[in-house]
């Protein structure tokens, strides 16, 4: 019989406390704009550049700068971070991807039964 294996941890993740902490204080704040997309963006733009300034005490505009990245990315099991890693990184943060959904009262929203909803929605 075929048991899936269980997921390994991401090496990243695990060992970056303070990323891991910084990723979901970003994604906290940008919450209503929150995408694969744009998280890619910021660990592209923000998070591997500083941690290659702390490791490698290298500038973005410095020579062997993507030779470091590259290096950096090995040095955790990685060639890239890619979009699929980012859902599964926003994951373990737990974050979930759902439909925004709008909820108000307009007319009856004193019923009873819509209070009870109410309670049970919050």
């Amino acid at each position: 019989m075929y048991l899936p294996e269980k997921p390994v941890s991401p090496q990243f993740l695990d060992e970056n406390k303070d990323i891991c902490n910084c990723i979901q204080q970003y994604a906290r704040e940008a919450l209503n704009k929150l995408s694969i997309e744009f998280m890619s963006e910021y660990l592209h733009d923000v998070i591997l550049p500083k941690m290659i300034k702390e490791e490698y005490r290298l500038e973005p505009m410095d020579e062997p700068y993507e030779e470091k990245t590259i290096e950096l990315l090995k040095k955790f099991n990685l060639t890239c971070i890619s979009p699929a890693t980012i859902a599964r990184w926003l994951e373990k943060l737990e974050f979930k991807y759902q439909q925004r959904k709008k909820g108000y009262y307009v007319d009856g929203h004193e019923k009873p039964a819509t209070i009870e909803y109410r309670k049970a929605f919050v």
